[in-house]
């Protein structure tokens, strides 16, 4: 089916981490796996979280790629990947993914999960005080969002008592901006044009996976497996699906023979079904899963994203202020659009994608009082 091409600059053989830490991703035994690249004693360190419907595997390329040495010079960065409670399979530790809780995880649990495994990592660092940066993917963008708005308040309220990163990366995936935030841009001033009614329509995948997990929870799996692929191949072959076909086939060629099965996906669908019935009882919740955090000096953000889908998944007022940031120099937050390539972007164009994510992680923040 139609789509731009997207090309890939990188290989499809999925490295071997340097070791694998257990970490506390649900309930209270180390049930999580953080798969770990890199040099202990580095300056620098970044955690990795992808989404739907991924595991660790998805950037374990990119996680090698930002540990190892570059144009002859060393990155010296400890990297760790882990993925959303819930979303990884490893039977041979005793983690089948069908032994995860039938209704999925909350997204207060997955954002405890990347406390835990920031904490994991950071017992890796041998490092007095390393620079920590929080790389975050799709529904991973979303919890790591809420894990910055967490961490900001705690690490405000007492200071040192929390692990707070330096930097936060966002992958194709931008929540809205605080409404409490200094500098706030209303939405009637935003310059950068909001979804078109086509993009919006695209959205209702979002509703198709809800109702497979719905269905698979409460009927039957093997029902919900046979109508969500129907529907969502309908939407394919009417141009609503949200990525092209090179895009697809970029993840599916990454993960070759470990491709995961119709059942698995279906229940991975959990953080669709929480959205919706977050949304409807969004008065009562402590914490909101669709915002940024508030101060960017002080934790700056990078988004990066892809020209090449059907839709968008960024808020139109957060990348208009994340253009503001950079052009009028307010802090190192900016917005970068990966042409050529679409949702997965830093499989088609790592290199491209390591470049500004290093660059980033780099600078000085010399807006930091």
């Amino acid at each position: 089916m139609g789509g731009p091409s997207t090309s890939s600059t990188t290989t499809t053989a999925i490295p071997k981490p340097d070791t694998i830490v257990p970490y506390v991703a649900y309930g209270d035994e180390p049930n999580g796996a953080l798969y770990v690249f890199g040099d202990p004693s580095s300056s620098k360190m970044a955690l990795l979280c992808a989404g739907f419907p991924d595991d660790h595997t998805v950037l374990l390329p990119f996680a090698k790629a930002l540990s190892e040495t570059q144009g002859g010079t060393k990155n010296s960065i400890l990297v760790g990947v882990m993925c959303l409670p819930g979303y990884d399979d490893r039977p041979e530790d005793g983690v089948p993914w069908e032994s995860h809780p039938p209704d999925g995880f909350s997204f207060d649990r997955c954002e405890r999960a990347v406390r835990e495994a920031s904490k994991a990592l950071r017992k890796v660092s041998t490092h007095d005080c390393p620079d920590f940066t929080g790389i975050f993917h799709d529904w991973g963008a979303i919890v790591g969002s809420l894990w910055a708005q967490r961490v900001e308040v705690e690490a405000r309220d007492t200071p040192g008592a929390v692990l707070k990163p330096n930097k936060i990366v966002f992958f194709d995936v931008l929540n809205g901006p605080s409404p409490t935030m200094q500098g706030l841009i209303k939405e009637s001033d935003c310059k950068v044009p909001g979804p078109t009614l086509h993009q919006m329509m695209v959205h209702a995948y979002m509703g198709v996976h809800a109702m497979s997990f719905w269905i698979s929870r409460y009927l039957s799996r093997h029902l919900a497996a046979a109508v969500g692929t129907f529907c969502l191949a309908l939407m394919f072959l009417l141009g609503l699906y949200p990525v092209y076909l090179p895009d697809a086939r970029s993840r599916a060629d990454l993960y070759g023979q470990k491709q995961m099965g119709l059942h698995r996906m279906t229940y991975m669908s959990f953080m669709y079904s929480r959205m919706i019935t977050d949304f409807l009882r969004s008065p009562s919740l402590s914490y909101s899963p669709g915002q940024l955090h508030e101060d960017w000096k002080e934790m700056p953000i990078l988004f990066l994203f892809g020209t090449e889908k059907r839709t968008i998944f960024h808020s139109s007022v957060s990348l208009d202020m994340l253009q503001r940031e950079e052009k009028e120099k307010r802090s190192l937050s900016k917005a970068v659009a990966i042409e050529g390539a679409g949702h997965w972007m830093y499989l088609q164009k790592q290199d491209e994608c390591l470049k500004y994510v290093l660059e980033f992680m780099n600078a000085k923040n010399t807006f930091v009082s």
